[in-house]
């Protein structure tokens, strides 16, 4: 059978064999190798971002808490409380009520007045949004804020920002207004609150730069309530634009990656989004705020990285193999045309 194939098509088909061998080991030794190398790259890149992303946070934290530790010690505020505080209409008995009140009260207004003004200058300085000062359960004393004025009580951020405010140094849960997102900041000033508000649209818009996160990949900030202990997305949601502040079960795998970042222990690895599809993250904890960070994309989307792995080894085997059958025919004629002139001259 093998006696009536052509030397040249004997030579073509050892070539193809040996160039069919060469590519299938060559493929098989280099692809997992660069398949993990493709991943372990995808995920040097999360990790990256997510290390940009909460240093940012903890800088705009930390400058922010820092900003109202300096206020708090502030001699212009405490005397212009402690000038307010002691003006007080006193009634006698032998005297008209209200001539004593009439300048009590304007010593108070021109006080407050001048405490609010102070507080204006503080907010165009440090660029808060608001900034005001309460009394321990929240009634305004002074505030830069024309919907929130002396005399009527600030809503409590959450169920224990007062209380906590009253203690130390401490951050509210985020607040949505519309499209615009903003945290608290408060601190205790002798008996009082001083309190600011901080726009966050600056940056929750930096977290939501996907430059280096593929098609699916994406950067948000969640906490737990501590009332609820439920877990709350905080910021925009590159898959889930517009949503309102999402909540999720804190035993769902989502919630259990939070709440490991929340316990000040950073990682990555396999997870699931709150779409619950499967998702390579990486999470990290924004200390001040009480916030997990969490940078993560697409598990198909990583998986993908083999599939166009697998298409260009496939597309460059095949490529070799051509090449070699087509040089293989034209060394096979080479070798066998001085045979075959021999032979017919015989």
């Amino acid at each position: 059978m093998f006696r009536n194939i052509k030397i040249s098509a004997k030579i073509t088909g050892l070539v193809l064999i040996l160039a069919i061998i060469t590519v299938v080991a060559i493929s098989f030794l280099t692809y997992n190798i660069n398949r993990e190398a493709a991943i372990d790259k995808l995920n040097t890149n999360l990790s990256v971002v997510a290390d940009n992303r909460a240093g940012l946070l903890n800088n705009h934290l930390e400058k922010a808490a820092s900003t109202i530790k300096f206020l708090q010690n502030s001699e212009t505020i405490k005397s212009s409380l402690s000038d307010t505080a002691s003006v007080a209409p006193v009634a006698d008995g032998g005297m008209d009520l209200m001539a004593l009140m009439a300048p009590g009260e304007s010593d108070t207004t021109v006080q407050s007045d001048a405490l609010t003004d102070y507080l204006i200058t503080l907010k165009d300085i440090y660029s808060f949004e608001q900034v005001l000062i309460t009394d321990a359960k929240g009634l305004i004393t002074a505030s830069t804020d024309e919907n929130h004025k002396k005399g009527s009580n600030l809503p409590n951020p959450d169920a224990s920002f007062f209380e906590l405010t009253s203690k130390d140094i401490h951050f509210s849960s985020v607040k949505k207004d519309g499209n615009k997102y903003s945290i608290f900041v408060g601190a205790p000033i002798d008996a009082n609150l001083l309190i600011a508000k901080i726009n966050l649209d600056g940056p929750f818009q930096f977290l939501a730069d996907i430059h280096g996160l593929g098609n699916t990949g994406e950067t948000f900030v969640a906490t737990q309530d501590p009332l609820t202990k439920k877990i709350i997305l905080l910021s925009p949601l590159r898959n889930d634009p517009g949503a309102v502040q999402k909540l999720l079960n804190p035993d769902s795998r989502l919630g259990a990656t939070i709440l490991t970042a929340l316990d000040n222990k950073n990682g990555s690895g396999l997870t699931t989004d709150y779409r619950n599809k499967e998702v390579v993250a990486v999470w990290r904890k924004i200390n001040l705020a009480n916030w997990a960070l969490i940078t993560k994309i697409d598990a198909d989307e990583v998986g993908s990285q083999g599939t166009l792995l697998t298409r260009t080894y496939v597309f460059a085997g095949l490529a070799i193999i051509l090449m070699s059958v087509a040089l293989s025919m034209v060394f096979a004629r080479t070798l066998t045309q001085p045979l075959n002139t021999m032979r017919n001259t015989l």
